[in-house]
């Protein structure tokens, strides 16, 4: 990375201006310049370009008015503009006079072109004549061809240009073409003309056959390498008209090749039959065209149809996804893999059952309307759902470690296994082996990495498993030793079961072993993450102080040099004129970056005087002097302190992050006019465009409790401040003017004297400015404070204008380095500003995809107008289905291209660009990679960014695109064919396939979650992918990232679509592009903005879909491939950085529950023997040591989540310093972040898990808005009861057990991080505690307790519990048109031994191990009998007596009722609506009542001993769970989409209910539910409670509600939103509500607290031995 030093020394010395140059240069005849004194510092804000507020901003003049001195000379040359509207005709904005400009600028004669833009054309037709393309694919693939040459012609030669795109297509060393064509072995086949391995019963005789003219000697032919220089030397003689030729048929394919792009073996397998056919005699004999439209359907929808019958069947006229999980569904990849091999292609048949390999190659491409493909294909790979991938794709992990543990001879073995990929170990692969080619090609070609970074990547490994080696020996072998001992010498007296005998009391040391043994195994796989994680940490700090990113970089002075760095490293100085000092153009630059930002209001125009540059005059009258800011200095000289931005604000961080990636090695820029093209994609669904003024300043509902407006206000209060006073500008200046304000440009010469004086004027009349933003409602104003707003939410329209300054950098920087140009255009402004329009438009496109373009509302398509006007060009790609053309057929669906400048038709709709017809829907998948794949065959160049549509850019970011494309090494070409035999392959470097970027998240500091979600994203965008980067372990994670547009449309795309398997789409992108060898990078020096999710359940949603899309990635080939064939130290930074995280979290939540099960085995004996120091006497246990391990145990598992904030506080500390890294810590800890942690450590594992068991992962579309809206309680309970509180509840109270019998303070910790899976989702909810709410909440509670037994309700208990029910019992069918089926979703019925392993195994384990602790703890004599023996009672009785009752009573109290319902349900349901809802509660009340009092009578039996009566809880619930879980697995069939049958059991109306013959069965089905679902009941209604009752007395404390807010959304009380305004008679209702539900809540509470009062401080009059009595 050259800098240019030598420019350096010039800018020292001041620069001074002559008056004359300066007057004359201006003067008609536009004289050449004689130096830089004639550059117009102001020049590139002129014009009409208003920032984001296009055309509703003050004029420019205004602006530079405000800014100059008032003797400056720029005020008089204003440049003459025609008005603006005029340019939205439609046409190119020239006058007629000038001919059309050519598009394509650097592909023309004069540049030697080998064939002309006409020839291509001509080719082009003449292929669409013969293979019958549609006609506007042909022109948009000819638009796109012609962008592509001219790309790179721009910086290469012409005929340059042209051999490397056919080389990167079809024939080049890294073509994917190529590639496939020697792994299938299609060399030997062209050879013979058809097929040349024999069949099974066929003998080809060699001599007999005629060989193909040209042919090689078929013996030379069986060596791989003679092939691939006879291909070489092919390709080497190929004229250009076949070059282009060839390329040109291969865009044609695939442009209109739909779904099949995602199948590149299969596109180029159609390639090459066509390629055959074109040049077989029959084809060159054609005298007819053939029709428009046969190769869409004679190829592409056949294969079209294939694909989507594998998910969806027609029913009823619409399409219903299958029920079929991936193992039985044939999808892309299990097509496309079908093309590797001969063997594969050998099994395409026609429908006569003729192979297609046995007809003559020039004649496959006519038959491919005859091929069967329904026999063609088969599952290539089964994703089978189960956890055994973990062991087949990642075995190495657990062998390695495994091996430890054995000894020297088993160590060899297990090198063997975990070091050689476990594809390698049968089987080997050699250069001239063709056997695994294939595979070899496209699942093993991994980039190489450079010696340096590879031993970088082993020695980071090698320190991970040394520190963790020596850390597990010291910390959990040698503490296993003392414990071992004591529990193995342990011997328990006097203990014996009414039943088993002695047997229990001698295991139960032997049991506590194991299952403290499993729980230290796990910790020991779980700390291997925890070395990864600082190491890797570690290492990315010291690669990020090598780079020079971090503020700790001793080269402290970044601003000092930021000018010199401007100029030498953003601008294409190499081949510019050196007349221009560099300040003056550095000048430009740096005011057009303050200017941009202060037209996004983030300055003041103070800030913004003090940041320019400026023209002064100098000593000498005649000569002006540019003075730079002192800004630049300021930074490193104390005593110049000004201030220059708001601190901590959007300015100071912009300008900070620009300042400092200038100072590491970026790539050199190509000067503008030879950049490459690129095009931004962006896939749109429903997000918002535009904010409307309704939703910025009404509030959503009662919830809210405040308007959007006023929250975006408290939020950024200097913006706000900055946007009333630009507000007030405009407005005087359209008062004075009396002209439009929309034309944005009135010109304010004198407006400057006036407008001080308004200011003056008194504030009141301000009022509504500093409120609204607007006085009047003229649609200009109103439309501002939308903007306003819209670019500080998550809006397209906030990504689109960020983006835009692409085109705005483009012309910024070919101004800045071509002043010749400027001069040229003289004062004419407008031809100017056309030329630069027409450089950044060949450069620069802008693609959105809108899914829903056609079905938008009346507000979405006046948004998405209001885009296309701002931006004219725009591109606009959707989808259009039209009816079909012969009635009953399906309807037609054409992708669609609109922009800015197509013409509007009288139906308000844009006359389309491109209409190119698809073979059906599109969308078969998730959705958003069918969507990014249906539009870009409209995108245009070399290198695509894709963009979601809540991202931002700024016009700095942008200003280092050039040096971005830089980094993809494709700048400077050598100028050798890449077919000249003189290049080697091995000289070939690999090719970069994507180019990774940093992303910013701009909602961080918005509370504590917002942060939270923000911080992580942070740093794993910056130091983790930082240091995976540099040891090849980075993928593609969609956002900002650039790709290699060839490399990757060639592989099958830019993502992958199958629906539910490719629910991340975007990382199968980067596994395709690392496996088939290119190269990911990483920039650190550019970064693009990027928002996150800001409230509880929306963060949860997007852990919930990366958790689910985990689970779906280990089922998925590419993680097979990865994890069975990388090297171990590659395979090692790819597991830990991708799956290993979520195994990781899923160890951590294990470790939880195993030691909290070991915790329940040592207490059950700590509370019945006594516990003894000393081994030597009788009679008592030494449990010493088994103390110290508990406490060595909490200490690991706090660690492990304590490494968790390492990363982000290195990050902050990195870039930011000590300070303020403290501050964001200490901020989070303050908020209870880490209870934030645990929750969601919780979430992903529960995903992941039952992902792997029940699968249904689909994408959730995370709500992007601001959380400042609170969550009713019920809604939070039961989307959180299933992944977390349940196991939360379980763990709380084995966590009693064991603080009542053995308490240690170490246990503290386990009751913080227990408590937040039970608390967690109420504690973030906002406004929780707030008094009457919550009192109000519990009315909802109750009220969603009990709904939706007499009438459907979906907020209901009953609903929430059959989704549960449903994921196991799956459902019937779906019917349609039935009003209550929207209840269920689809997901198909999971397989049963999965099921049965996580439903019935583990829950059987879990009640064992309970059980027996309890039996255990009943095994000492509970009394002396008469005759002085002890008696025994048993646990096991007990345990069934009070696991069952419940279930037992619930079961009597449902026939009975059932009884009821029947005789009296029809008569009573014609006067009583509620009948089936009173006959519901007189049952549930009864199961809550009936549990209640059996664990009452269970700690009466146990002599009101607490910690034993807890014990036998823990059993008596695992019991109850085990038969539950049975009963569902086992007993019940399918469920019914709708709830009628709920509804017939409550009210006895069993007919009429579309029931059908099910009416006799369902029932018996209904009554077994019926017995669950009371237990279960009773189950949530007592943890409903107790959740509540944990948070009430929090509600207690005075202005609780405030201080909530405050760690919520981290605003001062002073700045914080106030309560909400009810009218009258809504607080007087509310106050009522309130007292009622209060005083019943209360009554509760009470009754709550006496059950378990009571019994500990009147036990003395209970009657005393009550086992006496009653034998269990």
């Amino acid at each position: 990375m050259a800098h240019h030093d030598h420019h350096e020394h010039q800018s020292a010395a001041s620069e001074t201006y002559s008056e004359h140059n300066y007057a004359s240069s201006r003067s008609a005849n536009s004289r050449s310049p004689v130096n830089g004194n004639d550059v117009d510092l102001f020049g590139p804000l002129r014009g009409p370009d208003d920032g984001r507020y296009t055309g509703y901003a003050p004029s420019s003049e205004a602006l530079l008015s405000l800014l100059e001195n008032k003797r400056s000379l720029l005020s008089g040359q204003t440049y003459q503009y025609d008005d603006p509207s005029s340019t939205t005709d439609g046409h190119d904005y020239d006058e007629p006079s000038q001919p059309t400009p050519n598009p394509y600028p650097a592909w023309t004669i004069q540049k030697q072109v080998p064939l002309t833009k006409e020839e291509i054309e001509g080719i082009m037709l003449d292929l669409t004549r013969k293979f019958g393309f549609q006609q506007d694919n042909m022109r948009n693939q000819f638009d796109a061809y012609m962008t592509m040459l001219d790309s790179r012609a721009s910086r290469m030669g012409a005929v340059q240009a042209l051999t490397t795109i056919h080389a990167d297509y079809i024939g080049g060393e890294h073509a994917n073409y190529r590639k496939w064509y020697f792994a299938a072995q299609l060399d030997l086949d062209d050879h013979m003309g058809y097929h040349s391995a024999p069949g099974k019963n066929k003998k080809v005789n060699r001599n007999s056959m005629a060989p193909q003219p040209g042919a090689v000697n078929i013996e030379a032919h069986d060596n791989l390498g003679m092939a691939e220089e006879h291909w070489k030397l092919r390709m080497n003689q190929m004229s250009h008209f076949d070059r282009a030729r060839q390329v040109a048929l291969y865009l044609l394919l695939w442009g209109e090749a739909s779904q099949i792009r995602f199948l590149p073996e299969c596109l180029c397998f159609i390639f090459k039959c066509a390629e055959d056919y074109y040049v077989s005699p029959e084809c060159q004999q054609l005298v007819n065209p053939v029709p428009e439209g046969e190769y869409l359907r004679n190829v592409v929808t056949p294969l079209y149809k294939f694909i989507r019958d594998q998910s969806y069947e027609v029913q009823g006229g619409k399409y219903v996804k299958r029920e079929r999980d991936h193992n039985a569904v044939i999808g892309y990849d299990d097509i496309n893999q079908a093309f590797w091999s001969p063997e594969g292609i050998a099994r395409i048949q026609l429908d006569d059952k003729t192979k297609l390999v046995d007809i003559h190659i020039g004649k496959r491409w006519s038959a491919l309307e005859r091929v069967n493909w329904r026999s063609a294909f088969r599952k290539t790979y089964i994703e089978k759902r189960t956890w055994l991938h973990l062991a087949v794709n990642f075995t190495r992990t657990a062998s390695k470690i495994v091996g430890i543990v054995q000894f020297i001879i088993s160590l060899i073995t297990t090198a063997v296994f975990s070091i050689f990929p476990s594809n390698q170990l049968f089987g080997g692969s050699s250069k001239t082996n063709r056997k695994n080619l294939a595979s070899q090609t496209f699942t093993a070609s991994f980039p190489k990495l450079s010696h340096s970074d590879r031993a970088l990547s082993i020695f980071l490994w090698a320190l991970v498993f040394i520190c963790k080696l020596v850390e597990s020996y010291f910390f959990l072998a040698r503490s296993f030793k003392d414990p071992l001992k004591a529990l193995y010498d342990e011997r328990i007296p006097n203990c014996k079961d009414k039943y088993l005998g002695q047997s229990l009391c001698s295991i139960m040391p032997v049991f506590t072993v194991i299952v403290m043994f499993f729980t230290d195994l796990i910790l020991f796989f779980l700390d291997t993450y925890l070395w990864y994680v600082i190491w890797n940490t570690i290492f990315s700090v010291f690669q990020s102080f090598k780079l020079g990113i971090s503020i700790w970089t001793p080269w402290r002075n970044i601003f000092s040099r930021l000018p010199k760095r401007i100029y030498a490293k953003l601008l294409a100085t190499a081949d510019m004129d050196i007349k221009y000092k560099p300040k003056v153009l550095c000048s430009q630059v740096w005011n057009a970056i303050v200017i941009s930002m202060y037209r996004e209001h983030l300055l003041s125009i103070e800030h913004v005087q003090r940041l320019l540059y400026q023209q002064v005059p100098s000593e000498n009258e005649s000569k002006r002097t540019l003075k730079a800011p002192t800004f630049f200095v300021a930074q490193e000289d104390a005593s110049l302190q000004a201030e220059f931005y708001p601190q901590h604000s959007e300015a100071e961080r912009r300008i900070t992050f620009f300042a400092q990636s200038l100072s590491t090695a970026i790539p050199e820029p190509l000067p503008v006019d030879q950049m490459p093209t690129f095009t931004v994609l962006v896939p749109h669904y429903s997000e918002k465009t535009l904010l409307s003024l309704r939703e910025i300043i009404r509030e959503e509902d009662q919830n809210t409790r405040v308007t959007l407006l006023e929250y975006l206000k408290q939020l950024h209060p200097v913006e706000w401040d900055n946007f009333v006073r630009d507000t007030k500008i405009l407005a005087e200046e359209s008062t004075m003017f009396g002209s439009s304000a929309t034309s944005g440009l009135g010109l304010a010469g004198e407006a400057e004297k006036d407008s001080m004086k308004e200011m003056g004027k008194s504030k009141n009349d301000d009022l509504p400015f500093y409120c609204i933003g607007f006085k009047s409602a003229a649609p200009e104003y109103t439309l501002r404070t939308r903007i306003w707003a819209s670019l500080r939410a998550q809006t397209l329209y906030r990504t689109v204008s960020g983006f835009m300054n692409y085109s705005k950098a483009i012309k910024l920087l070919y101004r800045v380095e071509n002043p010749e140009v400027v001069q040229q255009f003289g004062g004419n402004g407008d031809r100017l500003e056309r030329e630069l329009e027409r450089l950044s438009n060949q450069k620069f496109k802008f693609v959105i995809s809108m899914q829903r373009f056609t079905i938008f509302n009346k507000e979405e398509a006046e948004n998405a107008e209001f885009l296309l006007r701002a931006y004219p060009n725009l591109q606009i790609a959707y989808l259009d289905e039209r009816p079909p053309e012969i009635e009953g057929d399906e309807p037609v669906v054409y992708s669609v291209l609109i922009d800015g400048q197509c013409q509007l038709m009288p139906d308000g709709k844009r006359k389309p660009r491109f209409r190119i017809r698809l073979p059906g829907n599109p969308i078969l998948g998730d959705g958003k990679s069918d969507n990014q794949n249906h539009s870009i065959i409209f995108t245009r160049g070399e290198y695509i960014q894709l963009i979601d549509a809540n991202q931002d850019n700024y016009l700095e970011e942008a200003l280092k695109i050039r040096n971005v494309l830089g980094e993809f090494e494709q700048f400077h070409t050598p100028a050798v064919s890449p077919y000249s035999p003189q290049i080697a392959s091995k000289d070939v470097p690999e090719p970069v396939a994507i180019v990774g970027a940093r992303e910013y998240i701009f909602s961080e500091n918005i509370g504590v979650l917002g942060d939270v979600a923000a911080g992580k994203e942070q740093t794993f965008g910056t130091l983790t992918q930082r240091m995976m980067a540099k040891i090849g372990g980075k993928l593609h994670y969609g956002h900002p990232d650039f790709l290699n547009f060839i490399y990757m449309t060639t592989r099958g795309g830019v993502s992958k679509a199958q629906k539910g398997l490719h629910l991340n789409e975007d990382i199968y992108a980067g596994m395709t592009a690392f496996s088939r060898g290119g190269r990911i990078k990483h920039s650190e020096y550019y970064q693009c903005g990027k928002g996150r999710d800001l409230g509880f359940g929306s963060i949860l949603n997007f852990n919930t879909k990366i958790g689910t899309g985990m689970g779906e990635q280990m089922l998925s080939r590419e993680y097979y491939y990865l994890g069975t064939q990388l090297p171990l130290d590659r395979f090692l930074t790819f597991y830990y950085a991708h799956p290993g995280f979520h195994i990781n979290n899923i160890f951590i939540m294990l470790s939880v529950q195993m030691f909290l099960f070991s915790m329940l085995f040592i207490g059950s004996m700590a509370s019945s023997v006594e516990v003894c120091s000393d081994i030597a006497e009788d009679g008592c246990v030494n449990l010493v040591p088994v103390f110290d391990w508990i406490k060595r145990c909490v200490l690991s598992i706090f660690i492990v989540f304590f490494i968790a904030f390492l990363p982000l506080f290195l990050q902050e500390f990195m870039e930011r310093g000590f300070a303020r890294s403290t501050v964001r810590l200490g901020k989070h800890f303050m908020s209870l972040s880490p209870l934030f942690e645990v929750f969601v450590t919780q979430i992903y594992t529960n995903s992941i898990l039952t992902n792997l068991s029940f699968g249904g992962a689909r994408y959730i579309a995370t709500g992007r808005g601001f959380a400042t809206t609170r969550t009713p309680f019920a809604l939070l309970y039961s989307r959180f009861a299933g992944p977390s509180l349940y196991l939360g509840m379980r763990t709380l109270i084995m966590l009693i057990f064991a603080s009542l019998t053995m308490w240690v303070p170490h246990l503290i910790y386990f009751w913080v991080s227990v408590m937040a899976l039970v608390i967690s989702p109420f504690i973030f909810n906002p406004h929780q505690f707030s008094f009457t709410d919550f009192l109000l909440d519990y009315q909802e509670f109750l009220r969603w307790l009990s709904r939706g037994n007499s009438r459907t309700h979906v907020s209901s208990w009953i609903s929430y519990c059959r989704t549960l029910r449903t994921r196991i019992t799956g459902y019937k069918r779906k019917r349609l048109g039935h009003p209550s089926e929207k209840l269920g979703g689809d997901i198909p019925k999971a397989n049963f031994w999965v099921i049965f392993v996580s439903e019935i195994v583990f829950p059987l384990l879990q009640m064992a191990l309970c059980v027996i602790c309890y039996m255990f703890v009943r095994s000492f004599p509970s009394d002396v009998n008469d005759m002085g023996a002890a008696i025994f009672t048993s646990g096991l009785l007990r345990i069934g007596v009070f696991a069952l009752g419940p279930i037992v009573v619930n079961a009597a109290v449902l026939i009975a009722l059932f009884g009821v319902s029947i005789l009296f349900g029809p008569f009573m349901n014609m006067c009583c609506v509620k009948f089936g809802s009173i006959v519901a509660a007189t049952a549930h009340a009864i199961s809550v009542i009936s549990l209640v009092a059996h664990f009452e009578a269970l700690w009466a039996l146990e002599a009101w001993n607490t910690s034993h009566a807890v014990l036998g809880i823990i059993a008596a619930i695992s019991v109850q769970r085990f038969v539950f879980k049975v009963l569902i697995t086992v007993f019940l069939t399918r469920e019914f989409k709708h709830d009628e049958t709920n509804r017939a059991w409550w009210t006895g109306k069993w007919h009429g209910r579309g029931l059908g013959f099910h009416a006799v069965s369902q029932p018996l089905r209904e009554y077994v539910c019926k017995i669950i679902e009371m237990s279960m009941f009773a189950c949530d209604f007592i943890m409903g409670h107790t959740i509540l009752f944990i948070l009430f007395p929090i509600c207690l404390i005075p202005w609780i509600d405030r201080w909530h807010s405050t760690m919520l959304f981290w605003l001062r009380p002073s700045k914080q939103i106030r309560p909400p305004i009810f009218s009258a008679k809504l607080r007087s209702q509310r106050r009522k509500v309130a007292w009622t539900y209060g005083a019943l809540f209360v009554l509760l509470f009470v009754v709550f607290v006496m059950l378990i009062v009571a019994p500990l401080v009147f036990n003395s009059y209970f009657p005393d031995h009550l086992e006496k009595l009653v034998p269990i």
